[in-house]
């Protein structure tokens, strides 16, 4: 069985080549789950299809008391996006979601072309 750590070594290493570059996400809207926050993410990797997106939930404090709170999923996917599986959950998912909203967007290039200076790095939140 393959452990929890070696999914989070797998969601460091999608943010890295996110961050670097070496792999392009593509916004989509045909995913279909409940409670999506904005855009789903789909990239091709090593012959499987990996969906990111950002999901509201129901959080249960107990019986009666809930409220909502926000995660991201990380998926394999088939051709037709339905689910194959979910992956672990990951502490830096947030990171990788905020990476991919970065590199989808095109922020480095509008701060090049607004600013005519080249941008360096990934985003920086205060």
């Amino acid at each position: 069985m393959i452990s929890d750590s070696q999914w989070e070594k797998a969601v460091e290493k999608l943010l890295e080549q996110t961050n670097n570059g070496n792999i392009r996400w593509k916004a989509i809207d045909s995913l279909k789950r409940d409670g999506i926050q904005g855009q789903a993410y789909v990239v091709s990797v090593a012959g499987r299809t990996i969906a990111v997106y950002e999901h509201q939930y129901k959080y249960y404090a107990d019986e009666f008391a809930w409220e909502w709170k926000n995660t991201v999923a990380v998926e394999f996917v088939d051709e037709n996006l339905e689910l194959q599986w979910r992956w672990p959950a990951s502490t830096i998912r947030w990171s990788l979601i905020d990476a991919i909203r970065f590199q989808v967007s095109n922020a480095s290039r509008f701060i090049e072309e607004f600013l005519g200076a080249k941008s360096e790095g990934t985003p920086q939140h205060a």
